[in-house]
């Protein structure tokens, strides 16, 4: 597998937020969310703002503490 163009990692949501620096993301990247457990799944995440060099996860349940691992794809 090529991993030249691809990135990831693992953020942690507090209070339905988290922000992901990481230089590899620019605004034409393109962003995969999954969650890491079960054990709170209200909240469908998403990606809320990305810019140059970071972007922004929210889950649409504010209380939501998942972990939540990221794959960039830049083309």
């Amino acid at each position: 597998m090529d991993l030249e163009n691809k990135h990831f990692g693992q953020g942690i949501l507090i209070e339905g937020e988290c922000l992901i620096e990481n230089e590899y993301v620019n605004e034409n990247s393109l962003i995969l969310l999954t969650k890491q457990s079960s054990h709170n799944s209200l909240g469908v995440v998403s990606v809320s703002h990305k810019e140059k060099g970071k972007f922004l996860i929210k889950s649409s349940y504010y209380h939501d503490s998942d972990y939540v691992a990221y794959l960039i794809l830049n083309f």
